[in-house]
């Protein structure tokens, strides 16, 4: 008996959403038309919501490996060949969920993944036959994860560091105006688009990040006055000014070449 009046109870504590979804077979049509479009309406409007949840820039992989790798892969591989032919090492391999990239090299044994997935991502990486892994959980749209890549022993280790996006994606300025970045230990990244103003950069560790498509142009100056930046698929087609230290370019795509490390004045 007391389950058939809870049952009673709820019947009658109707959500105020479920009117709004309710069809009757003693609707007129006009009502009937009504209350479909309202239907509609709202249908749209969760799944716009469902995406906006999702919305939000691609995960990047920024990788440094440690010179002392580099120098037992490179000895390794040249004494496969005899001391012959000295094998050049400027790429290495990523499996990313299991999915295999050969990603290039900068000078300083850095590289860039633009396009990770969110969730649990595993990466393998193989550096001239030292191999070494590791599962970072639950990665969030909007989040830089940084890997420092070491060898130990016969195999690498892999340190990993986390950030998450800063500040709001920074998209052109409607005017051509000037973006200045003072904050420091930030991570900013940019719309598609043409920046046609100035970026000056005066924080120390920033990261600034373009769209995997890199489809980032900046026409303007790229002005850096702090310490440890990193530039990550941002096409600078203006001059470049660097003030601070250690400021480094990397591109995960095709067609763009980056900025120059000396001043552009």
């Amino acid at each position: 008996m007391l389950l058939f009046q809870w049952i009673a109870r709820m019947k009658r504590r109707r959500h105020p959403l479920a009117s709004e979804l309710l069809l009757t077979p003693t609707m007129t049509p006009n009502a009937l038309l009504q209350r479909v479009k309202t239907v509609l309406v709202l249908l749209v409007a969760l799944v716009a919501f469902a995406a906006c949840e999702r919305d939000g820039a691609e995960p990047v992989l920024l990788g440094k490996i440690n010179p002392q790798v580099m120098s037992l892969a490179r000895a390794a591989q040249n004494a496969s060949t005899n001391g012959v032919t000295p094998l050049a090492l400027d790429a290495v391999f990523v499996r990313i969920n299991g999915e295999t990239r050969l990603v290039s090299l900068e000078d300083d044994y850095g590289f860039a993944i633009a396009d990770l997935p969110t969730g649990d991502v595993s990466f393998e990486i193989d550096v001239g036959g030292f191999a070494g892994s590791v599962t970072v959980r639950d990665v969030l749209f909007g989040e830089l994860i940084e890997i420092e890549i070491i060898v130990e022993e016969d195999f690498l280790e892999i340190q990993v560091l986390r950030r998450i996006e800063s500040e709001p994606e920074l998209p052109p300025p409607s005017n051509g105006g000037v973006i200045e970045i003072d904050g420091s230990d930030i991570v900013y990244y940019l719309s598609p688009g043409v920046y046609e103003g100035d970026i000056i950069i005066s924080g120390s560790d920033v990261t600034l990040i373009g769209p995997p498509a890199c489809d980032t142009l900046l026409l303007g100056d790229l002005i850096v006055y702090g310490n440890d930046i990193r530039i990550i698929n941002v096409e600078v087609a203006g001059g470049t000014s660097f003030a601070g230290n250690d400021i480094e370019f990397y591109q995960d795509c095709y067609g763009y070449g980056h900025g120059d490390d000396d001043d552009d004045d």
